[in-house]
């Protein structure tokens, strides 16, 4: 068996070789070429239809404008979100072992850290609203439409000046814990696969 095994890879190295054997094996190829050919277009429309793997969704409005830093984070912040919920990043099914040296762990307290953080961020968001609010109230009693023109001017009491130095400090606090976590979530992002 293994000599008549040796004289038929000489016959077919010298060119001499069964043909209807051939023939069979290479329409089996050819049969297997064209249905991975049919599946990768099959899963080329699909994803172009359908799952659009190379869209990221940031959960913004699509009837309204929105800047690109503000894209940009609800672009990663979802990213992270969608690691941490859908691909189930901390299960004990995943291929990442968080454990294995201290910059995995390190990652996994700084993407959990983003997640957490993204998770509370409408709650921030509507407390700088709420705050817009009571200080637009005090700023322009009686509203910024009075008597036939608008007002663009507030008045200035002491109790405006005060909410409006909060609102200041609210913001400013909320785009520097932002600015951190963007930081943080890409200077992790190689450990973000499962």
């Amino acid at each position: 068996m293994q000599g008549e095994a040796d004289i038929q890879k000489i016959v077919c190295s010298v060119g001499k070789l069964d043909v209807s054997k051939f023939d069979s094996f290479s329409l089996w190829l050819y049969d297997l070429r064209f249905f991975r050919w049919l599946r990768s277009v099959r899963h080329f429309w699909a994803n172009l239809l359908f799952n659009r793997f190379d869209l990221v969704c940031t959960g913004l409005s699509k009837s309204s404008w929105h800047d690109s830093d503000t894209r940009m984070l609800y672009g990663v912040m979802n990213l992270v979100a969608e690691f941490v919920d859908k691909e189930c990043a901390f299960s004990s099914e995943t291929a990442i072992d968080w454990e294995y040296d201290d910059d995995h762990s390190q990652a996994k307290e700084a993407i959990m850290s983003a997640y957490e953080w993204w998770k509370d961020y409408p709650r921030r968001q509507d407390e700088i609203e709420a705050a817009l609010m009571q200080w637009s109230k005090e700023a322009f009693p009686g509203g910024h439409f009075r008597g036939g023109t608008y007002r663009l001017t507030p008045v200035e009491s002491e109790k405006a000046t005060e909410l409006s130095d909060k609102l200041h400090k609210m913001q400013d606090d909320l785009d520097a814990e932002e600015q951190q976590m963007l930081h943080k979530v890409i200077d992790v992002r190689k450990f973000m696969w499962t």
